[in-house]
């Protein structure tokens, strides 16, 4: 299954506002926030600040706005990062 719209055209946190109102966890509420904006959901719990983190360095990263100035290394880290899509580590 597919996430209906783009991560561009979602607002993360009104979709995340709207999953509380409607009686989700926190965590469920973050995870299924990630899904949608196409983001690998696993065993780990996803929080809003790092679905947002992730989606700002995946539109760095496509837009080419992470330059020579930021060095290669920590470009091409980034870029694998965000093509591999993972996941946030598990939490007791």
């Amino acid at each position: 299954m597919e996430p209906a719209l783009p991560a561009r055209d979602m607002a993360t946190r009104a979709t995340y506002r709207q999953l509380l109102l409607k009686g989700l966890l926190p965590e469920e509420a973050a995870n299924l926030t990630a899904f949608l904006c196409g983001l690998h959901v696993g065993s780990g719990r996803w929080t809003l600040a790092e679905v947002n983190r992730l989606l700002f360095l995946r539109r760095l990263a496509q837009t080419g706005s992470w330059g020579n100035a930021n060095g290669p290394f920590q470009r091409d880290r980034l870029i694998a990062a965000v093509a591999t899509e993972e996941g946030p580590a598990s939490r007791s």
